[in-house]
């Protein structure tokens, strides 16, 4: 019995202190946690990147491909835009840029008791490298905010739990 207490005890105490390893980043309108061991960037590879989470350095070590997580806002124009029209446009932009774009997986989910997409592709871009990409996408006051985990095909299973965790942490503030 005691045996089950002291087992049970370092449980607790592992869970607890695994989640004070996160940090909180915070905009106008929404806020993300993330792990320590990941950085925050607020370099922008193009104008509608709000932000990119880089993994751990470690993560390049074998592939030279630094996993991360990262979010695109999109200003929509037209007032009945809906998530499936948002994503099967996106499809379109996708399938006719992307070579060997493979659609893996698109389904409406509850993220934080609102609507989402969930989505996920895959696609070389000529590198050698073929990349798996992981999107959550919601559309609020007329802008899609889309949320996309990437990481090499090889290291996506590897990245898919604290991918989630990152993606459920985020929140509208208002």
């Amino acid at each position: 019995m005691n045996f089950k207490i002291t087992i049970l005890t370092l449980l607790i105490t592992f869970h607890c202190f695994a989640q004070d390893n996160w940090q909180t980043y915070t905009k106008d309108n929404y806020t993300i946690d993330y792990p320590s061991d990941w950085t925050y960037s607020n370099q922008k590879p193009q104008p509608t990147i709000q932000f990119v989470l880089k993994a751990s350095p470690n993560s390049a070590k074998n592939d030279q491909f630094q996993e991360n997580i990262n979010l695109n806002l999109e200003f929509l124009k037209q007032d009945k835009i809906n998530l499936d029209s948002y994503i099967n446009t996106t499809i379109k932009q996708i399938l006719s840029q992307v070579n060997d774009a493979q659609i893996i997986e698109n389904k409406l989910i509850k993220s934080n008791d609102l609507d989402a997409k969930l989505f996920v592709w895959s696609g070389s871009f000529g590198n050698g490298i073929v990349l798996k990409f992981r999107q959550l996408v919601f559309i609020k006051n007329k802008t899609a905010y889309v949320l996309t985990l990437t990481c090499t095909e090889t290291d996506y299973e590897s990245y898919i739990n604290i991918g989630n965790k990152i993606f459920n942490s985020f929140k509208f503030k208002n």
